[in-house]
Protein backbone atom coordinates (compact mmCIF):
# COMPACT_ATOMS: atom_id res chain seq x y z
CA UNK A 1 0.00 0.00 0.00
CA UNK A 2 1.21 3.40 -0.94
CA UNK A 3 2.17 5.92 1.78
CA UNK A 4 0.75 9.40 1.97
CA UNK A 5 2.86 12.68 1.23
CA UNK A 6 2.82 13.07 5.37
CA UNK A 7 3.92 9.79 5.94
CA UNK A 8 7.88 9.34 5.86
CA UNK A 9 9.65 6.06 6.31
CA UNK A 10 11.46 6.20 9.69
CA UNK A 11 14.66 6.20 8.55
CA UNK A 12 14.08 9.17 6.42
CA UNK A 13 12.45 11.26 9.18
CA UNK A 14 15.82 10.36 11.70
CA UNK A 15 18.06 13.34 11.76
CA UNK A 16 21.73 12.28 10.70
CA UNK A 17 22.63 11.98 14.84
CA UNK A 18 19.81 9.23 15.23
CA UNK A 19 20.62 7.59 12.37
CA UNK A 20 24.02 7.59 13.47
CA UNK A 21 23.20 5.56 16.77
CA UNK A 22 21.36 2.95 14.05
CA UNK A 23 23.54 2.56 11.81
CA UNK A 24 26.49 2.08 14.01
CA UNK A 25 26.69 -0.58 16.45
CA UNK A 26 28.14 1.40 19.77
CA UNK A 27 29.53 -0.72 22.94
CA UNK A 28 29.35 2.36 25.61
CA UNK A 29 32.24 1.41 28.77
CA UNK A 30 31.02 -0.52 31.72
CA UNK A 31 29.91 2.51 33.75
CA UNK A 32 27.48 3.30 31.27
CA UNK A 33 26.27 -0.37 29.73
CA UNK A 34 22.97 -0.08 31.55
CA UNK A 35 21.88 3.38 30.51
CA UNK A 36 18.74 3.68 28.90
CA UNK A 37 18.28 4.50 25.27
CA UNK A 38 19.55 7.52 24.20
CA UNK A 39 21.49 8.55 27.06
CA UNK A 40 24.78 8.38 25.24
CA UNK A 41 25.08 9.26 21.12
CA UNK A 42 27.41 9.07 18.50
CA UNK A 43 29.13 12.10 16.78
CA UNK A 44 32.26 11.39 14.19
CA UNK A 45 32.58 7.60 15.69
CA UNK A 46 33.24 9.25 19.12
CA UNK A 47 30.68 7.81 21.89
CA UNK A 48 29.74 11.19 23.44
CA UNK A 49 27.27 12.11 25.97
CA UNK A 50 24.28 12.96 25.15
CA UNK A 51 23.59 16.72 24.14
CA UNK A 52 22.61 19.78 27.04
CA UNK A 53 22.92 23.16 26.95
CA UNK A 54 24.22 25.78 29.19
CA UNK A 55 23.11 29.02 30.08
CA UNK A 56 26.06 31.18 30.43
CA UNK A 57 28.20 30.47 27.05
CA UNK A 58 26.87 33.61 25.62
CA UNK A 59 27.42 35.58 28.68
CA UNK A 60 24.15 34.93 30.83
CA UNK A 61 25.66 35.07 34.34
CA UNK A 62 28.83 36.46 33.82
CA UNK A 63 28.06 40.21 34.85
CA UNK A 64 28.22 38.70 38.60
CA UNK A 65 29.97 35.52 38.67
CA UNK A 66 30.23 34.93 42.53
CA UNK A 67 26.81 35.36 43.08
CA UNK A 68 25.84 32.99 40.54
CA UNK A 69 28.49 30.42 41.76
CA UNK A 70 26.78 30.88 45.07
CA UNK A 71 23.30 29.51 43.31
CA UNK A 72 25.13 27.11 41.86
CA UNK A 73 26.92 25.42 45.82
CA UNK A 74 22.99 25.81 46.83
CA UNK A 75 21.89 23.27 44.25
CA UNK A 76 21.03 20.08 46.28
CA UNK A 77 23.32 18.23 43.24
CA UNK A 78 25.95 20.30 43.44
CA UNK A 79 27.08 18.63 47.01
CA UNK A 80 26.40 14.98 45.85
CA UNK A 81 29.27 15.95 42.90
CA UNK A 82 31.49 17.31 44.90
CA UNK A 83 31.28 13.92 47.58
CA UNK A 84 31.64 11.73 44.32
CA UNK A 85 34.98 13.46 43.54
CA UNK A 86 36.06 13.78 46.61
CA UNK A 87 35.75 9.91 47.85
CA UNK A 88 38.47 8.28 48.49
CA UNK A 89 37.33 5.73 50.24
CA UNK A 90 37.76 2.92 47.79
CA UNK A 91 34.20 1.34 48.92
CA UNK A 92 32.63 2.38 45.87
CA UNK A 93 33.63 1.61 42.28
CA UNK A 94 35.20 4.16 39.87
CA UNK A 95 32.29 2.77 36.86
CA UNK A 96 29.76 3.53 39.52
CA UNK A 97 31.13 6.47 41.08
CA UNK A 98 31.34 7.50 37.29
CA UNK A 99 27.61 6.45 36.51
CA UNK A 100 26.44 8.42 39.41
CA UNK A 101 28.72 11.25 38.73
CA UNK A 102 27.17 11.81 35.16
CA UNK A 103 23.53 10.00 35.19
CA UNK A 104 22.83 10.10 39.15
CA UNK A 105 20.59 13.02 38.42
CA UNK A 106 19.39 14.46 35.21
CA UNK A 107 21.42 17.81 35.42
CA UNK A 108 24.61 16.37 36.61
CA UNK A 109 26.73 17.26 33.45
CA UNK A 110 25.10 20.62 32.81
CA UNK A 111 25.39 21.55 36.70
CA UNK A 112 29.02 20.46 37.15
CA UNK A 113 29.83 21.85 33.23
CA UNK A 114 27.98 25.43 34.66
CA UNK A 115 30.23 25.53 37.96
CA UNK A 116 33.25 24.45 35.49
CA UNK A 117 33.10 27.51 32.89
CA UNK A 118 32.34 29.92 35.82
CA UNK A 119 34.94 28.65 37.79
CA UNK A 120 37.50 29.19 35.44
CA UNK A 121 36.12 32.27 34.22
CA UNK A 122 36.28 33.64 38.67
CA UNK A 123 40.14 31.82 38.31
CA UNK A 124 40.94 34.22 36.25
CA UNK A 125 39.58 37.18 37.60
CA UNK A 126 41.66 36.21 40.56
CA UNK A 127 44.68 36.67 38.77
CA UNK A 128 45.72 33.48 41.10
CA UNK A 129 49.13 32.27 39.83
CA UNK A 130 49.31 27.93 38.70
CA UNK A 131 51.71 25.80 39.32
CA UNK A 132 52.47 22.83 36.06
CA UNK A 133 50.01 20.80 37.73
CA UNK A 134 47.39 23.45 37.86
CA UNK A 135 48.03 24.46 33.34
CA UNK A 136 47.34 21.22 32.84
CA UNK A 137 44.27 20.62 34.10
CA UNK A 138 43.45 24.04 32.23
CA UNK A 139 44.49 22.97 28.97
CA UNK A 140 42.38 19.77 29.47
CA UNK A 141 39.28 22.72 30.16
CA UNK A 142 39.96 24.66 27.30
CA UNK A 143 40.16 21.44 25.22
CA UNK A 144 36.63 20.10 26.52
CA UNK A 145 35.30 23.99 26.46
CA UNK A 146 36.21 24.26 22.03
CA UNK A 147 34.63 20.71 21.41
CA UNK A 148 31.53 21.68 23.62
CA UNK A 149 31.44 24.58 21.72
CA UNK A 150 30.95 22.80 18.76
CA UNK A 151 28.94 19.73 19.42
CA UNK A 152 27.23 21.05 22.89
CA UNK A 153 28.74 18.11 24.67
CA UNK A 154 31.32 15.77 25.42
CA UNK A 155 33.28 12.37 24.73
CA UNK A 156 32.16 9.55 27.03
CA UNK A 157 36.28 8.95 27.11
CA UNK A 158 37.32 12.18 28.93
CA UNK A 159 34.63 11.36 31.52
CA UNK A 160 37.76 10.87 34.13
CA UNK A 161 39.77 14.17 32.70
CA UNK A 162 35.73 15.75 33.36
CA UNK A 163 35.72 14.67 37.17
CA UNK A 164 39.79 15.97 37.43
CA UNK A 165 38.57 19.20 36.18
CA UNK A 166 35.50 19.36 38.71
CA UNK A 167 37.68 18.18 41.55
CA UNK A 168 40.53 20.58 40.73
CA UNK A 169 38.08 23.87 41.31
CA UNK A 170 36.56 22.70 44.37
CA UNK A 171 39.59 22.29 45.53
CA UNK A 172 40.00 25.99 44.91
CA UNK A 173 36.76 26.76 45.76
CA UNK A 174 37.34 28.95 49.46
CA UNK A 175 33.27 29.72 49.67
CA UNK A 176 32.76 26.19 49.15
CA UNK A 177 35.05 24.97 52.21
CA UNK A 178 34.31 27.97 54.41
CA UNK A 179 30.39 27.27 54.05
CA UNK A 180 31.19 23.14 54.97
CA UNK A 181 33.38 24.22 58.03
CA UNK A 182 30.94 26.82 58.86
CA UNK A 183 27.92 23.88 58.69
CA UNK A 184 30.31 21.36 60.23
CA UNK A 185 30.58 23.82 63.33
CA UNK A 186 26.79 24.87 63.69
CA UNK A 187 26.18 20.34 63.94
CA UNK A 188 28.57 20.27 66.23
CA UNK A 189 27.33 23.07 68.47
CA UNK A 190 23.92 21.92 67.95
CA UNK A 191 24.80 17.96 69.18
CA UNK A 192 26.47 20.09 72.35
CA UNK A 193 23.47 21.30 72.79
CA UNK A 194 21.55 18.46 73.04
CA UNK A 195 23.32 16.59 75.24
CA UNK A 196 22.05 15.75 78.39
CA UNK A 197 24.27 15.99 81.61
CA UNK A 198 25.27 13.07 83.52
CA UNK A 199 24.25 13.24 87.04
Amino acid sequence: MAESGTELDFLDDLTPMSQALIQTAITPPPAYASLPTGSLIVINGNICFKKFETRYLAGIGEANVSRTLDQIREVSGFRDLASNVWDNSDTISLDARKKSFFFGKRTNLQLMWEYCYLSKIDLEQSGESLDQSDLMIVEDFTRLLEFYNREKTFKVCDDETMMDIFKFFIDKDLMLEATILAEKELTGNIQEEGEVPLL
